[in-house]
């Protein structure tokens, strides 16, 4: 079996698209020049009306010749009107036809293509930028390619001013405008009590962290955890060794006094209680770019 590509004509008018297709399929060997212009002799004729650019080059002989060929032909347009389309189905394409074709892009509901796009994109073209709508599309498009793509697990820690370590929240301004998009953060890694998330640890000769407000990040999908339990002794533990804390300067011991060094932790919440200026947070995903942040990548919120 020889198969020829399609003879495809996409032609346009104004914002009109119109799609016409003619194709030639044959149980013998012939060749695929021959076959294309069996299918323009299927779409304009044996004498040709100089309708189609894709046919132009073929003469009243080629046609004549490649009209005798055993062929199963199949013709396919859209757009236009019921009209239209039924001439072109069942006869040749001339230009005088194909005007005609072109000028009806409103008569008719059959669809040239089918495209998807998002619903808020949908929205967000049908509503001015500030609206309700506007924020509710964007409500939507935080939840499916921001929660349900990368998830934002709640955690929640005990004995801070602000307990909510990684949550997903709506972004705001400097100046605390809601901008309509959200956000994921988290609290920076390690520990968050000054006196009580770092204890020494005698036996590794290290400052440990864990405590009911530690937090553990898995460098894999950049959440953290609470580690309530034995913790770790590293660098990015938010711990160090400092000697004459005591009353009277006289005693040693591991404090919590590094955990907002780590890197890219440097976002502010706009609507964390005013003494707050502790609690530093990573954005994990932002709906601009819905994608993970780089651990360099700064929070510039301020500029929504």
């Amino acid at each position: 079996m020889a198969t020829v590509p399609r003879l495809h004509e996409q032609v346009g008018l104004a914002h009109c698209v119109c799609s016409l297709h003619w194709s030639s399929v044959a149980e013998y060997n012939y060749n695929q020049n021959a076959m294309k212009i069996k299918a323009c002799v299927k779409a304009e004729g044996i004498k040709g009306q100089g309708a189609l650019g894709a046919c132009a080059g073929f003469s009243e002989a080629e046609r004549r010749a490649a009209s005798k060929l055993t062929t199963t032909d199949t013709k396919r347009v859209k757009g236009g009107s019921v009209a239209t389309r039924s001439k072109l189905a069942s006869g040749p394409a001339t230009q005088a036809l194909l005007q005609e074709f072109l000028s009806q892009d409103s008569v008719d509901d059959q669809p040239v293509r089918y495209e998807y796009l998002p619903v808020w994109d949908f929205l967000l073209g049908r509503s001015a930028s500030n609206s309700d709508n506007a924020k509710r599309a964007y409500a939507l498009q935080a939840y499916y390619e921001g929660w349900k793509a990368y998830s934002c697990p709640l955690v929640v820690t005990t004995g801070q001013t602000n307990n909510n370590a990684q949550m997903m929240v709506a972004e705001y301004t400097q100046d605390k405008r809601a901008t309509g998009y959200y956000l994921c953060i988290r609290r920076c890694n390690g520990c968050h009590q000054y006196n009580e998330d770092c204890h020494y640890d005698y036996g590794s000769l290290c400052c440990r962290s864990y405590g009911p407000s530690v937090l553990k990040r898995d460098w894999s999908i950049g959440f953290v955890t609470r580690a309530t339990d034995s913790g770790w002794c590293d660098y990015d533990n938010g711990c160090s060794f400092q000697a004459d804390i005591g009353p009277f300067q006289d005693d040693i011991g591991c404090i919590c006094d590094k955990s907002n060094e780590e890197n890219g932790c440097n976002y502010d919440y706009p609507l964390n209680p005013s003494n707050a200026n502790w609690l530093k947070n990573k954005i994990i995903w932002n709906q601009h770019d819905l994608s993970l942040n780089a651990d360099d990548t700064p929070a510039s919120i301020a500029e929504a």
